[in-house]
This record gives C-alpha cells, structure tokens and sequence, in this order.
C-alpha cells in the first residue's frame, strides 16, 4: 500500500506507528508487517520536487522529507514556474516524467525500491 504520509515522518522503517500518530483510525491488522505500507513522504509533490531539482541540475535536498506539505508546495511553485497545478490535471504528467534514479536520495523512495525488489526478487 503506497500512502503519503501528510507530513514529516519519525521513523521510515515503522510506517504503522508513524499512521497511527497521524490518525486514529488506521488499524494495523494483526497480520501486517511494516514491509507491506510504502509511504510517499510528505506528499507526491515531494518526489516531482525532488525530480525537478535533479533534472536542473541542483542536488537533491535529501531533508525534503521533514519538510511540511505547504512549504513543499510552495518551493514547487518556485521550481516549476507555477506550471504544476494539482487542479488542472497536470500532475500527471510531472508524476509521469519522474526519473525514479532522481529520488534515490529520498530515504522513504529508497526504502520503497529496497522493498519491492525484495518481494519481486521472491516471485
């Protein structure tokens, strides 16, 4: 299950601790493992930031994912000349445009590959 996380994350390899803190609600089922939640941290916004300061070129700010959701917005306003617009549709195709090498230096998008080429690797 791939889920954003709505905000900076204690601790990446604990998902279900950091969604029980974020909501109530969320109810690990007694037989999941942390393995099976894959949080997008904070937001997709974060990742389509993340790719856009690695394709101008700068470093990938590898702290992104303490960053709250409002500031990722607006520092992706600055970055993408106010061309991303979550309104309009056209996240699609930032999302889509996404050099996956890009956001290695995230620790959640990395945590994420490490774990699914584990359970595809096991097919």
């Amino acid at each position: 299950m791939l889920i954003d996380s709505e905000g900076p994350i204690a601790d990446a390899e604990k998902p279900w601790d950091h969604l029980k803190k974020r909501d109530k609600s969320w109810k690990k089922p007694k037989s999941a493992i942390d393995e099976q939640v894959l949080l997008m941290t904070t937001c997709q916004e974060t990742w389509v930031l993340a790719d856009l300061q690695a394709k101008r070129g700068d470093k990938v700010d590898v702290n992104l994912e303490e960053v709250v959701k409002e500031e990722i917005k607006a520092r992706l306003d600055k970055v993408s000349d106010s061309k991303y617009d979550k309104s309009s549709g056209i996240q699609f195709e930032f999302v889509g445009a996404i050099d996956p090498d890009n956001l290695m230096p995230l620790p959640s998008f990395a945590r994420m590959i490490r774990i699914l080429k584990k359970f595809l690797t096991a097919v």
